[in-house]
């Protein structure tokens, strides 16, 4: 009798291959091309020496090689290998600018993350500069790496112009935190002088007081210079200026407040029953009656002195 040989068929396969940036999913490998029905398909991920029926994955990132082998009573047993590969997700975390007025308390300081995974977190903590005064401060961050991201040529050069950040390694992230910055605001105040008045007497109406509203606690207000006078009938401003602000250890803060000057006003008012000056005299007046018959008496003696001298020369003759 004859027979016929069957000889197994060749299997064309390949593994999956994977890479991407870290996206908290699972990444799967597997096998491409046709599998005839009733294989056995195997996978290896410690180069051959033991092997599963599940397909290897990865979501972390770092890379895994790994083999494939299927087996078919009627096919040469197939083998092929795979990588699967996830890369550092790029993450910017960047302070966000905060502010205060001088002698209050600081916000909570908050930061803005972008191209996080969605319900993942980092693990830093957000800290300023010290210092009360008025100013900016840089707001930095404080953060335990897995280790230093490896920085290139060019993004040295970068680094000169935007020395506020620093770029760690931090699990699956590849983290670039961008300082921020902290402003402390002047503290509104406002200095008002004292407004005065008088009735006119002749001298100078000045007032050097002064009102003013809340300074910061442990602050006083050492002097202001209050400038205005006022002697004749009229008004002019009382103009503060110059004030000085020290704080409880005698230092000047002077430049903490946003300090606004309101002038008072000196006002000299007229009297309300002036001297009369006085009246010339009215006909009839005993003095005015006195004086034209006083200036008569006069002309009568005159007159009679100079007919006696008269006569006196014609005698003489």
């Amino acid at each position: 009798d004859g027979y016929q040989e069957i000889t197994p068929a060749t299997m064309s396969i390949d593994a999956v291959d994977y890479e991407g940036i870290y996206d908290g999913q699972s990444h799967e490998g597997g096998v491409t091309g046709d599998v005839p029905d009733g294989s056995v398909v195997l996978y290896s991920t410690d180069g051959g020496q033991t092997w599963s029926p599940d397909a290897p994955s990865i979501t972390d990132v770092g890379s895994e090689d790994y083999l494939v082998l299927i087996t078919n009573s009627n096919y040469f047993d197939a083998t092929a290998d795979g990588t699967l590969t996830v890369n550092l997700r790029p993450v910017t975390v960047t302070a966000d600018p905060k502010s205060k007025v001088y002698a209050t308390a600081d916000p909570e300081l908050t930061a803005t993350e972008e191209n996080l995974v969605a319900g993942e977190s980092l693990d830093y903590e957000l800290y300023r500069d010290a210092g009360e005064n008025v100013g900016s401060y840089n707001i930095s961050f404080e953060f335990v790496a897995d280790q230093p991201s490896t920085v290139g040529f060019f993004d040295r050069i970068m680094k000169v112009f935007q020395p506020k950040t620093q770029t760690a390694i931090m699990g699956n992230y590849e983290v670039q935190f961008v300082d921020g910055e902290f402003d402390i605001t002047p503290m509104p105040l406002t200095i008002t002088a004292a407004s005065d008045e008088k009735v006119y007497d002749g001298t100078p109406l000045t007032n050097s007081n002064y009102t003013y509203t809340a300074l910061a606690e442990g602050d006083t207000l050492v002097s202001v210079t209050v400038t205005g006078s006022q002697t004749e009938v009229g008004s002019s401003p009382n103009t503060p200026s110059d004030a000085k602000i020290q704080n409880a250890a005698g230092e000047d803060v002077t430049a903490n407040y946003d300090i606004t000057y309101e002038k008072g006003s000196l006002v000299v008012t007229a009297p309300d029953n002036p001297p009369e000056p006085p009246k010339p005299p009215e006909t009839g007046d005993d003095n005015h009656l006195f004086g034209w018959t006083g200036l008569a008496g006069l002309a009568i003696a005159g007159l009679a002195a100079l007919l006696f001298a008269k006569k006196r020369e014609e005698e003489t003759e």
